[in-house]
């Protein structure tokens, strides 16, 4: 693999964990959820690689089974909101 194309793809990665407030390599998020991340401690540990280089580029938690039922409720929540002020489904 060419020395640009690792580069590009460095700054690519780069640039979306840093939309996350994550660094390349860095400390454990939480899951995200609610339009944030949830800073959450029970889920299991995930390392993702650059398949290129081997190197990792975050460390994030798995979603537990009480993050998933609070991401349903805000989910849910989030739902009843649009269809209050009318942005209900579609007829087609």
């Amino acid at each position: 693999m060419s020395t640009q194309l690792v580069d590009d793809r460095k700054l690519q990665v780069e640039e979306i964990l840093s939309a996350f407030d994550l660094q390349v390599g860095g400390g454990f998020s939480g899951v995200a959820y609610g339009g944030r991340f949830i800073q959450s401690g029970t889920g299991a540990a995930i390392e993702t690689l650059d398949p290129s280089t081997g190197n990792v580029l975050a460390r994030v938690r798995s979603a537990s089974e009480a993050d998933c039922s609070s991401a349903i409720s805000a989910a849910l929540e989030a739902f009843k909101s649009e269809l209050a002020f009318g942005a209900g489904p579609k007829a087609g």
